[in-house]
């Protein structure tokens, strides 16, 4: 006589399970960022010293650059303290998720939409990148190395657009639809007694 398996009772899951690992795979990301800028802030002055700068404003491939690429070098130091301190944010915002804290899902919130938003200027400034190489080819020698190479450009300068804003768009979906998962009134309710 076989005695029937004992009974072992399900749980239900509850609407906010998916906080937890969401808050975990996005404090490593935040931690691995805030690293990652802190070394950058040592590096920097290493990096962009006078003789360095010099050569770069030099350089063939400096006019090339976007304007918001050049302030963004002009400024490295005070870009990467701001992004270290962003990412520093970010620790904190999902340390307090996983403990169900109310500053930290709207600190959370904030950081998904700003993402959300600062992926868009990768084909931005590609295309911008891409458009001033296409002008400085047009003033060049035309050859029919040049005119190939032009023809190549316009191409792969659509192709590149076009996928880097699709992915930002796929991106800003994904974000969104997890601003708005935070936000349901079901998990809402736990950071909201």
């Amino acid at each position: 006589m076989s005695l029937p398996p004992p009974h072992l009772p399900l749980r239900t899951p509850r609407a906010d399970d998916f906080i937890v690992p969401v808050a975990k795979a996005s404090l490593l990301v935040c931690a691995a960022s805030s690293l990652w800028f802190a070394v950058q802030m040592l590096a920097l002055p290493l990096l962009l010293d006078v003789p360095t700068l010099m050569a770069m404003w030099q350089s063939d491939w400096w006019p090339l650059l976007p304007e918001p690429v050049v302030l963004g070098i002009a400024h490295a130091q005070a870009l990467t303290a701001a992004a270290l301190l962003l990412s520093l944010f970010g620790v904190a915002a999902c340390w307090g998720l996983l403990r169900f804290q109310r500053w930290a899902l709207v600190g959370f919130t904030f950081l998904l939409v700003l993402t959300a938003l600062l992926n868009f200027a990768v084909p931005w400034l590609l295309d911008l990148f891409l458009q001033n190489l296409q002008a400085e080819l047009a003033t060049a020698v035309q050859s029919p190395d040049i005119q190939a190479l032009r023809a190549s450009l316009r191409v792969q300068r659509a192709i590149w657009t076009g996928l880097l804003a699709l992915a930002a768009i796929v991106y800003f979906v994904l974000h969104l639809w997890l601003v708005l998962r935070l936000w349901h009134a079901d998990v809402r309710a736990r950071f909201f007694p």
